[in-house]
């Protein structure tokens, strides 16, 4: 399996990101945002990039559409 790093700068690209592994699984925004405990409204929000998102929903995200996250702090 190939490895994709993603270098997110902002809540738009967050939310292309997420749009495009949905996309792909074949999961509607429905399907999902009831797995993450989101409206409809809110998913949409989400992935076009007008909502912030909290790390729980992230989280939920990730176990759902199959990614992981990692964190780097530049010091």
């Amino acid at each position: 399996m190939r490895k994709k790093i993603e270098n997110i700068q902002n809540e738009r690209m967050l939310g292309e990101i997420l749009k495009k592994r949905r996309k792909e699984l074949g999961l509607t925004q429905k399907d999902v945002a009831k797995y993450c405990r989101l409206s409809s409204n809110g998913l949409s929000q989400i992935e076009l990039g007008h909502k912030s998102i909290r790390l729980g929903t992230l989280l939920r995200l990730s176990k759902m559409l199959g990614f992981t996250i990692q964190l780097e702090m530049e010091l």
